[in-house]
């Protein structure tokens, strides 16, 4: 990976022939796209459906789980414009959604196949 004077990739070398260098391509793009790219872990009541339908037809739902009031659990990975859009559209602040209430208790999300239960 040839890096600028900043430290970002601008150049990788990869090779068709021997299929080398694919590694460093895929660090390269995941390096580029984790600063683009919105993680967190949201709880949303139940009477906040739309936010999770709007994050669904967005394909930024990752894992999901429902606890006993109802509330989703959700693990969202979405383009940091399409987080801000969402919360503009729907006026809240992230602070409202961000799993951190404290009568909530820690959610662990089970691998599954398409990362949804």
């Amino acid at each position: 990976i040839e890096r600028d004077e900043q430290g970002r990739a601008i150049r990788v070398w990869i090779s068709a022939m021997a299929g080398s260098g694919l590694d460093l391509l895929q660090q390269a793009l995941d390096e580029q796209l984790a600063s683009e790219q919105f993680t967190a872990r949201l709880v949303l009541e139940p009477s906040q459906a739309r936010v999770r339908a709007r994050l669904f037809a967005l394909h930024a739902i990752t894992g999901e789980q429902i606890d006993e009031q109802g509330r989703h659990h959700l693990q969202v990975r979405l383009a940091h414009k399409d987080w801000r859009r969402l919360l503009a559209a729907e006026q809240l602040d992230e602070t409202q959604l961000l799993e951190s209430h404290p009568d909530l208790q820690h959610t662990d999300f089970p691998e599954t196949a398409n990362g949804l239960e």
